[in-house]
């Protein structure tokens, strides 16, 4: 299927989600990225998305919580989205940073202090679903492909997903920033990119 088509599916998917299914999706998730954390110790900076409640998202929020827990070196980075273009800014995130809702729904954070692209060593990215070669369907804005293509070569990029990978997504871009692997409640798979 091609990403239009597997992105109208997708979404109606996520929309049919309870909220109960996407906390146990999300511990399920957590419990994951936690272990492998924990073989990563080189990991400083790691990145990932706040979750737009109203579009049925992980909840990173809990998350965050874990890693801040479990892995106090590691420094979490959150996105800002610009707003006359697709881009994103990357900022510091602690117990202390405030929030706001964007025009889409989706929080981000209202400190100041700015972290490059070249500094983070992995990021949680929002997908609706990917295939098994590591291309993945987002909401098609093209935000995060440009944000992944800033980062250095050996950063991790880590779909997250309640949904398990299809076989093949047939259209792939030229542009599209394949990960290197994906979580699911059922699994981390790693697509030795």
């Amino acid at each position: 299927m091609n990403k239009d088509e597997l992105r109208t599916i997708y979404k109606k998917k996520r929309a049919l989600l309870t909220d109960e299914t996407i906390g146990d999706c999300s511990a399920g998730i957590g419990d994951k990225i936690v272990s492998w954390l924990s073989e990563h110790p080189e990991i400083r900076h790691l990145h990932t998305f706040l979750p737009a409640r109203n579009k049925k998202e992980i909840d990173t929020f809990s998350i965050i919580r874990r890693i801040a827990t479990d892995f106090p070196v590691i420094r979490i980075v959150v996105p800002r989205m610009a707003a006359r273009e697709p881009l994103l800014s990357h900022y510091l995130f602690t117990e202390n940073t405030g929030t706001s809702l964007n025009r889409w729904g989706i929080p981000e954070p209202t400190g100041n202090d700015t972290i490059p692209a070249r500094l983070i060593d992995a990021v949680l990215v929002p997908m609706l679903v990917c295939d098994r070669q590591g291309h993945r369907v987002g909401y098609g804005g093209g935000y995060y492909d440009r944000f992944l293509a800033e980062c250095r070569p050996d950063t991790w990029k880590i779909g997250i997903c309640c949904f398990e990978p299809v076989d093949k997504i047939s259209d792939p871009g030229w542009h599209d920033i394949r990960l290197d692997a994906c979580v699911t409640p059922l699994g981390f798979r790693n697509f030795g990119n």
